[in-house]
């Protein structure tokens, strides 16, 4: 990436999710502040 990216850079996360037996993906634009956030958080979870 280039190094005078904006820092509002919007990332795309996609979201699975279950609805009875199915599984959903969900794409969702998030800013890239938040999106380092709940990287952080979800490897909070895993470890």
């Amino acid at each position: 990436m280039n190094s005078d990216t904006p820092a509002t850079v919007v990332q795309y996360t996609k979201k699975v999710f279950k609805k009875g037996r199915k599984l959903f993906w969900e794409w969702s634009l998030i800013h890239e502040s938040e999106f380092q956030c709940v990287c952080f958080k979800r490897k909070k979870e895993i470890l």
